[in-house]
């Protein structure tokens, strides 16, 4: 499994052998929408990213998520 930053899933996607998954950083809690620095479920969607890395020890220390 291979998780880029956001800019770079499409050309990891499309660079990929089968076997290797591709899984974006992190996604937004929001829908579509002005929410600047996030990315909607949706848009990595368009990118036929299946998974997620949810709950990251950087997010939940310099974010407060839980």
């Amino acid at each position: 499994m291979i998780l880029p930053g956001y800019l770079h899933l499409s050309l990891c996607k499309a660079l990929s052998k089968k076997y290797v998954l591709i899984a974006a950083q992190n996604v937004s809690a929001h829908p579509l929408g002005a929410f600047t620095g996030e990315v909607a479920a949706d848009s990595i969607k368009d990118y036929e990213i299946d998974y997620v890395l949810i709950g990251h020890h950087e997010r939940r220390q310099q974010h407060g998520e839980d």
